[in-house]
């Protein structure tokens, strides 16, 4: 739902007050947003913690997370240039341990796959082409089996988890849900309906299926958003151009 005045004016003062020099773009979707990572070192001194409070004001703080010694934020790469960002989440899958806890700090569970509506998006640029072996959303069977591998493959395949082949570039990618219509978007292009019979959870693993799996995702993350109860617009089963229009960054200016 749009912003009105008066909450802008909410969100600004809540910026300024916790910001850490950056100004979060005001977001249509902010009742929504559970997380928010922008995944850069310009914003805080890990790079990896949650500032979706910053942005939905009916949230108290952080998300609490774990974080492995190889989940760290690089300065070699990154998504975006304007503004500047100073790296992104290189995950090198030794030791790469990342989870939230999205229902911490009056935060939201994901709902069941089979009813619930979410988004959960980012940007990746994969490093490692092998099926299976690059694990990146999970619930770590935390209700179920919930697990996306997203390598620099070039096919999606359906047929054992769900696998993303996103090429070697950094992309979009959109995990949807809506109200248990599943859907899967790469630069908001429709690749396909993904499966899972999970029934909810709170710890959203990332990087990783759990932390004692070795087949880690290999590769960058930058803005990682994860939004309960919206799929925020993003349908349409065009599979030949975009069926709607990618989201800015998370930091408007630092």
């Amino acid at each position: 739902m749009p912003l009105g005045a008066a909450r802008l004016n909410t969100l600004a003062r809540h910026v300024a007050a916790g910001g850490g020099g950056a100004t979060y773009r005001a977001d249509a979707y902010d009742d929504y947003l559970e997380l928010a990572v922008t995944f850069d070192d310009t914003v805080d001194g890990s790079g990896t913690e949650d500032v979706a409070y910053l942005i939905n004001t009916t949230l108290t703080d952080a998300k609490t997370k774990t974080q492995g010694g190889s989940s760290t934020i690089n300065g070699d790469d990154n998504y975006w240039s304007s503004p500047d960002y100073e790296g992104s989440l290189d995950n090198a899958r030794v030791n790469s341990a990342l989870t939230y806890n999205l229902s911490s700090n009056g935060g939201s569970s994901m709902p069941a796959s089979n009813s619930g509506t979410f988004v959960i998006e980012g940007w990746f640029k994969a490093e490692n082409s092998s099926t299976n072996s690059n694990w990146c959303i999970s619930s770590a069977d935390s209700g179920g089996r919930f697990l996306f591998g997203i390598n620099n493959g070039s096919s999606f395949s359906w047929a054992n988890e769900n696998n993303a082949g996103i090429g070697t570039a950094w992309c979009h990618i959109a995990i949807v849900n809506t109200n248990g219509s599943r859907r899967f978007y790469k630069d908001g292009v429709y690749k396909g309906a993904w499966y899972s019979a999970n029934t909810g959870f709170s710890i959203l693993n990332i990087g990783q299926f759990n932390s004692g799996d070795g087949n880690d995702y290999i590769g960058r993350i930058q803005d990682l958003r994860v939004y309960i109860g919206t799929n925020k617009g993003y349908t349409g089963a065009n599979s030949s151009s975009a069926n709607f229009t990618l989201p800015s960054s998370i930091v408007e200016s630092f």
